[in-house]
């Protein structure tokens, strides 16, 4: 099946475009017109970058990079060739932080826990290459996990939402208000225990997702 590319597709191209743009700026072009500096006719060396992700996207998802995302880039940034690199969900972050630690991790990739990277000054601040309009596509709470001491060091590819559904007439048979922003656990808790009736196969809650960090930020 295929994926189109969407917008959020594409503001995450550009934003590998403005990391990849920064380490491009690194490296000497020959001058245009195929002459070296010498006077004789040379060809610019390509830029050569790596791309990683882990393999938790699935034959799809690395379809979509390998045919789709990086073509794209490359088509639009002549003289830059980039590299997919995967690993198992299992072995990514292993494999990930021995190359960091050997200076050869990959120019760019997706990590789930890069506050050590950030302390450990493995990545690349980037708050220099992002302007106010284009970071005003994301929320704020999607950025602050990526900034150590007032810096950015990377931008979110997967943004998801977590919920919550509330029955109105157990909570009006409980004598209870409905949720507000004023809620705390201690709400939530109460709530719990007054429409719960364990006789009748009635509980209070019920949790349909089992990602755990969700809960422990809320603390």
């Amino acid at each position: 099946m295929k994926q189109q590319l969407s917008r959020r597709h594409f503001l995450y191209l550009s934003a590998a475009t403005a990391t990849t743009g920064l380490l491009a700026a690194c490296t000497t072009v020959a001058p245009q017109g195929g002459q070296s500096e010498a006077g004789g006719s040379a060809d610019a060396a390509p830029v050569e970058l790596r791309l990683a992700e882990g393999s938790w996207i699935g034959p799809e998802g690395i379809a979509f990079w390998t045919d789709t995302i990086i073509p794209a880039f490359e088509e639009a940034n002549p003289g830059i060739k980039v590299t997919f690199e995967s690993a198992e969900s299992p072995d990514y972050e292993d494999k990930l932080y021995t190359q960091a630690v050997a200076g050869d991790a990959p120019d760019v990739f997706f990590i789930w826990w890069s506050a050590g990277l950030m302390e450990e000054g493995q990545l690349l601040a980037l708050g220099d290459y992002f302007d106010d309009e284009y970071m005003a596509d994301y929320y704020e709470g999607n950025i602050v996990g990526q900034v150590y001491e007032d810096k950015l060091y990377g931008i979110p590819k997967y943004v998801s939402s977590v919920a919550m559904a509330y029955n109105k007439d157990l909570l009006d048979a409980a004598g209870m208000s409905y949720p507000d922003e004023s809620w705390t656990w201690e709400n939530y808790l109460e709530a719990y225990r007054a429409t719960t009736q364990i006789d009748d196969g009635q509980f209070g809650t019920y949790i349909v997702e089992n990602y755990p960090y969700h809960w422990v930020w809320e603390n």
